[in-house]
């Protein structure tokens, strides 16, 4: 209970003040602009999951589409994959190992990070892994809910993602391969694995064929681009980890080989299909050598259908170490297990990224590397100068003012918004100018349709609805980063679009700017 409370806490806290960015706009860009066949018929080169934006049309045809519709899906997702996997594991580990497996799957920063983000990750994940488990109790029962449960996950799950396929697929492979190895081959059941599997591979053709036949281009251009290194596998075994601290990581992937031998033991059947399912998708993503894989949070995202397997055996690997200790006193693993859980949250990402208020906590800034001096991203976006304006907010109680910020960059590479909030400690909205002045290039979508955002507001709007939903409404008139050139700026060769006319709309109808200096002109809605 202590472990599903804390995990509603990670992946809920401040989840209403939440700015969508980076690819979480791929799906409402496709949805704002095409038709629904033509959302099915494309994977798109700036990739959208085409069911995420199947929902997203149907949410926007009935004028409802808001970040809570958004995100109640992953959400959904990741607590009751957390929930399952702890109820599915109880026979396979000790009630010190499950309570351990539980904690960890509460706070690891991979999971929360994508339960909390309006991609597919966490949905294709969480019918993979129920797609998996249904697969294995078929074999082992035969009950038809069981084949019926997984004819209804592993497409959805793929057709979600198609980095899930050689998990959700590779099951048949596997038991093919238990029934090779068993003494007794009984013919029947292995006409019910070519019928189930059979009708699960035509399900899913049906479901990614049309795409695959019309845009296998878009497809082809993100494969065989890229390949990781020794130094992207250590780097990926510290996200799993959830810390920056090589030593933590380390001690975990020493318990976690612990944990499978321990597992094998005490499930050796189980432990044989998982360890076989997660070696197809490890080998099948390398083969892929998929486009910026190199990156250590690139890898881990493709590989997420494995973390909570291992997880799972370093939980049972530390219960193993820690259960003689309670022979003399029985509190003592616990106690254990609770100081390495607190010690992990706090050396990981969490306590930052959830600091109240943060607007962007699926930034780069947090989660592309967990120890700041590997995080390019933070290297990028923390040097430079920050107005004045935002060190005088900070000096008011945090969350006590609203600040709507615009233009933005909805690339976490290129925004810094996260950056300045750092410092005021404010509630931050993000501004779209189309219909007040020339529209920015990026993010400005929800003006297409009626919608229901709170954290996107429309400067058009009127000034007595403006002064409703924020005190302050800053323009950015420059952003100057070492890594925005080439084909990531605007066109004439402008990291952002041109405010001025903005700014003169908004003296005509407030007045004079409360701030101003070489990059930000700041409005005062209500009283300065």
């Amino acid at each position: 209970m202590v472990a599903l409370a804390a995990g509603l806490f990670a992946r809920l806290f401040q989840i209403g003040l939440q700015v969508p960015m980076d690819d979480e706009w791929h799906a409402i860009a496709k949805a704002a602009t095409a038709t629904p066949r033509e959302i099915v018929l494309s994977f798109g080169l700036a990739d959208h999951s085409i069911p995420v934006a199947l929902y997203y049309d149907a949410l926007i045809e009935a004028g409802l589409l808001s970040e809570a519709w958004m995100y109640a899906v992953p959400l959904a997702a990741g607590i009751a994959m957390a929930v399952g996997l702890v109820a599915v594991a109880r026979k396979a580990v000790t009630p010190l190992g499950l309570g351990l497996y539980a904690g960890l799957l509460a706070i690891s920063p991979l999971l929360v990070l994508y339960a909390r983000q309006a991609r597919p990750y966490a949905l294709s994940v969480a019918l993979a892994l129920a797609a998996a488990w249904a697969a294995y109790r078929w074999w082992q029962s035969g009950k038809f809910r069981h084949a019926a449960l997984y004819l209804l996950c592993a497409p959805l799950a793929i057709w979600l993602h198609l980095v899930v396929a050689p998990f959700v697929l590779g099951v048949w492979i596997v038991l093919l391969l238990e029934w090779l190895a068993s003494p007794r081959r009984d013919g029947q059941r292995f006409l019910a694995m070519a019928i189930v599997g059979g009708t699960a591979v035509l399900l899913t053709a049906a479901l990614v064929g049309p795409p695959l036949w019309s845009d296998l281009a878009n497809l082809r251009a993100k494969a065989a681009q890229d390949f990781p290194t020794i130094h992207t596998a250590v780097r990926t075994g510290a996200l799993y980890a959830g810390t920056a601290s090589a030593i933590p990581a380390a001690a975990m992937a020493f318990l976690a080989a612990f944990g499978v031998v321990s597992l094998g033991r005490r499930a050796p059947q189980a432990t044989r299909y998982v360890l076989a399912l997660v070696l197809l998708q490890v080998a099948t993503v390398l083969a892929s050598r998929a486009y910026l894989l190199h990156y250590p949070i690139v890898l881990a995202r493709y590989l997420l259908v494995c973390l909570p397997f291992v997880l799972l055996a370093v939980a049972a690997g530390a219960a193993a170490v820690l259960e003689p200790l309670g022979k003399r006193l029985s509190a003592l693993p616990w106690l254990l297990v609770s100081a390495a859980l607190t010690a992990l949250v706090l050396l990981g990402p969490l306590p930052k990224a959830l600091d109240y208020p943060n607007s962007f906590v699926g930034n780069h800034l947090h989660f592309f590397e967990f120890d700041e001096r590997e995080n390019a991203v933070a290297a990028v976006l923390r040097p430079g100068p920050i107005p004045g304006f935002y060190r005088k907010l900070g000096e008011q109680p945090r969350g006590s003012l609203t600040l709507v910020e615009a233009p933005w960059r909805y690339e976490s590479i290129f925004n810094r918004l996260p950056v300045f909030q750092e410092v005021h400690r404010q509630k931050v909205k993000v501004g779209m100018l189309g219909g007040l002045c020339p529209p920015g290039g990026h993010a400005e979508e929800p003006r297409r349709f009626r919608n229901r955002f709170v954290n996107v507001v429309d400067l058009a709007q009127p000034p007595e609805a403006l002064r409703r939903v924020a005190d302050f409404v800053v323009f950015h008139r420059e952003l100057k980063l070492p890594n925005l050139e080439g084909p990531w700026l605007l066109p004439g060769g402008r990291a952002l679009p041109d405010v001025g006319p903005c700014i003169e709309r908004f003296i005509a109808t407030f007045g004079p700017p409360a701030y101003e200096d070489a990059t930000i002109t700041v409005f005062a809605l209500r009283k300065p």
